[in-house]
């Protein structure tokens, strides 16, 4: 097998085998000795990086729409859990709320009985 017929194989260029065969170490005469595993490999690495060591980039629409199906995944956990957090900020807002009308509450009736003079009972002596 020649460079033509590998890359026909894997669906790259003369010039990336070139490349990717200098990177995996081989050599014009190894390309002879393939197997279908070898060339299998090889056609997975070309997959996984280009020649430049940039992450290969799958077709542009099958890409986007797995991402957009991962940020959606992302988006409704995130809502979930403001939803969440918004539900107990309003419980703790209210009784927040309501403890402080509490307080104002005894702090009147604390008042209250300061001011009224105190009854003397026939066992308090």
């Amino acid at each position: 097998m020649n460079k033509t017929e590998l890359a026909k194989r894997l669906g790259v260029s003369r010039q990336t085998v070139y490349k990717v065969l200098q990177r995996a170490g081989l050599h014009n005469d190894d390309l002879y000795k393939l197997d279908d595993k070898q060339i299998d490999d090889l056609k997975g690495f070309v997959n996984q990086r280009s020649v430049n060591s940039r992450p290969y980039k799958p077709d542009k629409n099958v890409n986007d729409s797995v991402h957009d199906i991962d940020y959606q995944k992302i988006i409704d956990e995130k809502s979930q859990t403001i939803s969440k957090l918004l539900t107990m900020l309003d419980q703790e807002q209210k009784l927040t709320s309501s403890t402080q009308a509490k307080l104002k509450e005894l702090e009147g009736e604390k008042l209250i009985a300061e001011k009224k003079p105190q009854k003397k009972h026939w066992w308090s002596f």
